[in-house]
């Protein structure tokens, strides 16, 4: 039985595919340093999030870890994007936050309204059942204020 021809892609010219990957790399150094509008934040980490899911799927269904011998190289590329893309997220938070809740982005707004929706605040009181030691600190224990000292009193 004849096997079906395999589909293989154009190959491009090795200096094509260097300077492609210099620019790449300069590309992820401007988001670095430069400031970023917020949608072109919500398309990189659009484009992060669907690059994460395809370098798992890619991983998950190879037979043979020669298939997917690139890995190394991909995972610091997707590396570097994401730490790129934290830093301009954090400088938009930082310097556009105040101006309202889609000032950063839309996607930083919608996973801070999945993080802070309702459903997180109702696993508050499961937390707070965890057994722990006594005298140790539970951050989301609400923590009694001590009494105002008297500034003028003279028993110390």
């Amino acid at each position: 039985m004849a096997q079906p021809p395999a589909l293989a892609l154009p190959k491009a010219n090795p200096s094509v595919r260097d300077i492609g990957f210099a620019l790449g790399i300069m590309v992820i150094l401007c988001v670095l340093f430069l400031p970023i509008p917020p949608f072109l934040i919500d398309m990189g980490l659009a484009f992060s999030i669907a690059l994460s899911v395809l370098i798992l799927m890619v991983a998950l269904w190879i037979k043979k870890p020669l298939e997917f011998s690139s890995f190394p190289t991909i995972l610091l590329i997707a590396t570097m994007t994401r730490l790129a893309l934290n830093i301009a997220t954090t400088r938009v938070i930082l310097s556009h936050g105040y101006e309202g809740h889609d000032a950063a982005g839309g996607v930083i707004a919608g996973f801070a309204s999945l993080v802070m929706s309702a459903l997180f605040m109702r696993m508050q009181p499961w937390l707070t059942l965890r057994p722990t030691l006594p005298g140790s600190f539970v951050p989301w224990m609400p923590i009694s204020p001590s009494p105002p000292r008297n500034s003028f009193s003279t028993s110390e």
